[in-house]
């Protein structure tokens, strides 16, 4: 039995962690873009997520198109992608009108055959003098080299 053909799939599911800090500030009523980036035109499937919301989405986007079937109602019509072209794998989307209701960790996965990469970017939310101030670490995750 050759044992490589059964590890192969573990391999690829296994992931390199990478830490990056940033900060981002809005004020209420602002466009906020949550950064997230796949391989160059491979994308297949986009799927933001908050981690609260149960198995509803942020946005969801398939087969080159976007899709609402389990949006959140509260980000129905506020979140698009930032560039449709997926241009350079460009896949952030800009959430629209933010709001103190937008509190809470989010998640970025793109999928294509062979690849996976995931951002959590985790948003903590304090409202001073009228603004509203996102802290995060974003862990971004990478695929190990298959063999």
């Amino acid at each position: 039995m050759n044992h490589s053909r059964c590890l192969l799939p573990l391999l690829a599911l296994w992931v390199l962690p990478q830490w990056i800090n940033k900060n981002l500030t809005a004020e209420p009523g602002q466009n906020v873009t949550l950064p997230c980036r796949g391989p160059n035109n491979k994308t297949c499937v986009v799927e933001w997520i908050r981690t609260d919301l149960g198995k509803e989405y942020v946005f969801f986007y398939r087969e080159r198109r976007i899709v609402t079937d389990r949006q959140h109602p509260s980000f129905v019509n506020r979140v698009d992608l930032q560039d449709r072209r997926l241009k350079d794998g460009e896949v952030s989307v800009v959430l629209q009108n933010v709001t103190i209701n937008d509190t809470g960790r989010y998640e970025c996965r793109v999928t294509s055959p062979g690849w996976e990469h995931v951002l959590d970017a985790g948003f903590e939310l304090n409202i001073t003098k009228g603004n509203i101030k996102f802290q995060s670490v974003t862990t971004e995750q990478f695929p190990m080299k298959e063999y």
